[in-house]
């Protein structure tokens, strides 16, 4: 599970707009059009790492990187290229 934190990370890591509604959401842009969204309830609780992990379009390893700051945010854009998101 992924917790709040590692969410507030991963969402300020890839300078994220983040909002909050029912939920937290969190937005990446790329030239001025949004191609990832991600959201979390509010609350310390643990979030459901399989659904943030495919809204982020990483794997398990990724998504440990993105955390860990192993994964940088230019390494990330260059991975949505590759998978052709962007």
């Amino acid at each position: 599970m992924l917790n709040s934190r590692d969410f507030d990370i991963i969402a300020s890591k890839l300078d994220m707009e983040v909002r909050d509604g029912d939920h937290r959401f969190a937005l990446l842009r790329h030239e001025g059009r949004v191609v990832i969204r991600t959201k979390r309830s509010h609350g310390k609780k643990s979030q459901p790492t399989h659904l943030i992990r495919n809204q982020l379009k990483v794997d398990e390893a990724q998504l440990q990187g993105l955390v860990q700051c192993s994964l940088t945010k230019p390494a990330y854009m260059e991975m949505l290229k590759a998978k052709q998101i962007i």
